[in-house]
């Protein structure tokens, strides 16, 4: 196993809303746990401040943990501080949401992308550097004619390939994405998702894909984490979670998606055809969340054992379902 966590808590604590308030208290990632396995994709799926990234980088170790454990490669990386840290870190890549932000405006694309070269890898020489710099451009689909060049002098799609190339430089055995394609163009973000499927197959990388989108998230992910207020709601293998999904958030996420029809299919006509009741009102509050099942204040299938307990995750038929009724709910997602 590549990575672990267990029960993963983190906790912000912010001033006062007012002058004698108190103070108050985030709960932005709540008991999640999981585990990747080597060469496998993980997408991370759910609404805005569900807690995607912040989960991420928990797992980096860049936001402390308030409890909980996380394993890379066998070992805690809550006990390693100092060297030992920065070296586990070379293994473990970041890539960000907006490709130009990501960059910095004053450095040339070489010596964007040949700075963690230079910080972990200090005795290579100008001309290693430049001739490691030149492959990971290339492999990402740039030229070594773009070395000499600025961020500002790309598009955005150029930028977020800048920004693979300088997290994949050092080849490490992690990449995190977050949200990498929802600043590009549709057709952009196609040819992104395509790159970072071949890339993984040509290094061996294991990743985290975090998104808003569902179609992004089927195409390039192995298993699926959807996540509600801080935790994990359902974890399943992707045919399985689009195909039956389980947990009502889960169906209400998938019933937003547009079915598109390129040409005549009685099959998808059926599809678009069925009603598909989108997810209605606002996420609670993260400061006061609702008791027991957070998703309840918006879920058709509450009962009263939803205020009383938080379900768990538990394994029905392939997926793990954090739902008091799961299994009840007839046929997934198509009600």
């Amino acid at each position: 196993m590549l990575l672990s966590a267990r029960d993963v808590e983190v906790r912000f604590r912010l001033p006062p809303a007012t002058l004698f308030g108190r103070r108050r208290s985030l709960h932005a990632v709540n008991g999640v746990a999981l585990e990747l396995r080597e060469r496998e994709t993980l997408g991370i799926v759910g609404e805005s401040g569900c807690g995607k990234s912040t989960l991420a980088r928990a797992l980096l170790r860049l936001v402390p943990l308030e409890q909980g454990a996380v394993s890379f490669l066998g070992r805690d990386l809550a006990r390693l501080s100092g060297e030992a840290l920065r070296q586990q870190r070379r293994e473990m890549q970041l890539v960000f949401q907006d490709p130009l932000a990501a960059l910095d405006p004053r450095m040339t694309i070489r010596d964007i992308v040949a700075e963690p070269l230079t910080t972990f890898q200090p005795q290579l020489s100008a001309t290693e550097v430049t001739a490691r710099v030149t492959e990971m451009l290339e492999a990402v689909g740039l030229e070594a004619a773009h070395l000499r060049r600025y961020p500002h002098q790309f598009s955005g799609g150029q930028c977020q390939r800048i920004g693979i190339a300088r997290a994949l430089v050092l080849r490490p055995k992690l990449l995190v994405c977050d949200e990498p394609v929802s600043a590009l163009d549709v057709t952009v973000q196609a040819q992104i998702i395509n790159l970072l499927a071949d890339l993984q197959q040509r290094f061996g990388l294991t990743m985290i894909f975090i998104a808003h989108d569902l179609a992004v998230v089927r195409e390039i992910s192995h298993r699926v984490m959807v996540m509600y207020l801080g935790r994990a709601v359902e974890v399943a293998a992707v045919e399985r979670l689009y195909e039956s999904p389980e947990h009502p958030y889960t169906r209400a996420l998938l019933a937003a998606v547009p079915v598109p029809v390129p040409v005549p299919d009685p099959e998808r006509e059926r599809e678009r055809s069925r009603v598909r009741t989108p997810l209605g009102g606002e996420p609670p509050s993260a400061f006061a969340p609702p008791s027991g099942c957070a998703f309840r204040t918006r879920c058709p299938y509450a009962v009263e054992r939803c205020a009383e307990e938080w379900p768990g995750l538990r394994e029905y038929w392939g997926a793990m379902v954090a739902c008091h009724r799961v299994g009840e709910l007839g046929d997934p997602g198509r009600d």
